[in-house]
């Protein structure tokens, strides 16, 4: 396992840096909500808007399970 370089940040799933980026990280993945984008590094992978939306509330469920109608009002 490569050691994490010297001021590495988190990539925890509630990971939300600086403060007011509303950029998530989770994994090497990474949801740019502006952009509507998903990376993989500097890799864009293809999503529809309604995957990261539904991507965006599993994740800041943080684990907890998600209503179907919790996910219909979302989307």
């Amino acid at each position: 396992m490569l050691a994490k370089p010297s001021g590495a940040l988190s990539l925890d799933p509630e990971t939300r840096l600086p403060p007011n980026d509303p950029t998530i990280r989770f994994g090497e993945y990474v949801i740019d909500p502006l952009s509507l984008r998903l990376l993989r590094g500097m890799d864009v992978i293809h999503t529809t808007v309604k995957q990261l939306e539904l991507l965006t509330l599993l994740l800041e469920a943080k684990g907890e399970v998600v209503s179907r109608t919790t996910m219909m009002d979302r989307l």
